[in-house]
């Protein structure tokens, strides 16, 4: 049974808390502090989660937040709030809590947002990286016939010496594979050189492959005992590809302002979006360059011509999201991962990282859905009905004409405000019943900052603390405030 940690001081949410856990099947322990949740954590193995407060005396949760950072327990931190109070929230995420829940929670939330924090942090622990460490050939996995006669051919290649070509359109990931190549093959310990050869003007792109007259050394000199990646090697002037044909044909280069050529102890893997074949044709490439290249050649096939790949990729490019970013990341349901199998993918790989990462950013609820995909709905059904359909996904207030509205800070009957120190019937209201309105406002104003709200009310903590209690706001000090 997943074991589960409640740290809260106040009892009564607590208790609720405990219920709820046990209720969805959590195996719960509790704590009144700080300090005791260190001391549960330590004394009690197998805690797979913490629901934590934030506003506690002494060690609050913030500072719990802190001691795990510090002792680099990877225990996954879910923030527990009376209400959601955004400044609050962001500062626990940044300080690394793993998700929050407004309280009081069900005991279906509080299962589905416990699940989500422990599949992040498994999959922080599965990938044992921050998201940018690159892919090797073992990470490639595929139902589709084309994209595994790539993955075989990658996989030969890394144990050749020889030249290899990876042809694809924009956005297949060419570098990634050539990069997978270069990590599975033996000078693996070596420098990976890459070069986009159509990202500068020619002469530039000469000067960044071969150096200068400057003195600057090139991506040939950098590449050494390593792997030199060309990308677009389509765009490589006449000049350069002929002192590349020459690398390639004799393992020696000749450097710039230099009539000597030296050995070059590198490998060479080209890309181009465009067949190379083609290009040699129509003589925008030399023949010879384009055999020399082509000895070991890789096809990455499009996105639209591998959508049984699609789901895999998706869910790794939101494993990979997840980890970069340090919070939990929504799932794809089925309706989503249609909506992704009915679009083309011009821009492929990249083209689906964007559009995970956008639909992330408006997504509201625990699983990805068509709505969090407008551009794509849009394309598949029509702005009308993408547009019914978002609005019936979408709960929003009815909208107010601009010209309906007061002009800023005006009442329109000021002689209905209530004083603050008169009951519905105009008599006077208790000392109590004032201080606690009072206490609850200071708490909202200071954004829930314990310390400030004793200063300023010109108390100590603890007689806060107990006036709190006394009032029986510490629960949901933020909802009376107004």
């Amino acid at each position: 049974m997943t074991r589960l940690l409640v740290v809260d001081d106040d009892p009564h949410r607590r208790h609720e808390l405990l219920d709820a856990a046990r209720k969805a099947s959590f195996e719960a322990f509790a704590a009144s502090s700080g300090a005791e949740a260190l001391e549960v954590l330590a004394g009690t193995p197998d805690i797979a989660a913490i629901l934590l407060d934030l506003v506690m005396p002494e060690l609050d949760g913030m500072a719990v937040l802190e001691r795990l950072a510090r002792l680099d327990a990877r225990v996954p931190v879910i923030v527990v709030s009376p209400d959601e109070e955004p400044a609050r929230i962001a500062s626990a995420m940044h300080a690394g809590a793993a998700d929050f829940c407004v309280a009081p929670v069900s005991a279906a939330r509080l299962g589905v947002t416990v699940a989500n924090a422990i599949r992040l942090a498994d999959t922080h622990r599965a990938l044992g990286r921050a998201g940018s460490d690159p892919v090797t050939l073992q990470d490639y996995v595929s139902s589709n016939p084309a994209m595994l006669r790539a993955i075989d051919q990658a996989r030969k290649a890394a144990r050749s010496p020889l030249p290899v070509l990876i042809e694809g359109e924009a956005g297949t990931g060419k570098l990634d594979l050539a990069r997978a190549i270069h990590l599975g093959s033996e000078r693996a310990g070596k420098p990976f050189v890459a070069l986009d050869c159509g990202a500068t003007s020619p002469a530039e792109t000469e000067a960044r492959l071969f150096g200068g007259n400057d003195g600057d050394q090139g991506a040939v000199v950098s590449a050494r005992g390593g792997t030199l990646f060309l990308s677009d090697v389509g765009a490589l002037s006449a000049g350069s590809q002929a002192r590349l044909n020459l690398l390639l044909a004799e393992g020696k280069w000749q450097p710039a302002g230099s009539k000597r050529t030296v050995p070059a102890n590198l490998r060479v893997i080209a890309s181009t979006r465009q067949r190379l074949l083609n290009l040699a044709s129509a003589g925008v490439v030399r023949q010879d360059l384009f055999y020399r290249l082509n000895v070991m050649p890789v096809y990455l096939p499009p996105l639209r011509d591998r959508r049984e790949d699609l789901e895999r990729i998706a869910a790794a490019m939101l494993s990979a999201i997840a980890v970069a970013s340090g919070r939990y990341i929504p799932a794809l349901s089925e309706a989503a991962l249609a909506t992704l199998c009915r679009h083309d993918w011009p821009g492929n790989l990249r083209e689906l990282r964007a559009t995970l990462a956008q639909a992330i950013a408006i997504s509201r609820s625990d699983s990805l859905g068509p709505e969090d995909f407008p551009a794509l709905l849009v394309r598949a059904e029509g702005i009308e009905s993408a547009r019914n359909r978002f609005v019936s996904t979408r709960s929003c207030a009815t909208p107010v004409h601009i010209d309906t509205l007061s002009p800023a800070g005006a009442r329109s009957h000021p002689e209905a405000a209530r004083d603050r120190f008169l009951d519905d019937n105009g008599d006077l209201r208790s000392l109590a019943e004032v201080e606690r309105d009072l206490i609850a406002f200071a708490l909202d104003r200071c954004k829930g900052r314990m310390a400030r709200v004793a200063r300023l009310l010109g108390i100590g903590r603890s007689t806060l603390y107990r006036k709190l209690k006394d009032h029986g706001i510490a629960q949901n000090a933020q909802s009376r405030a107004a």
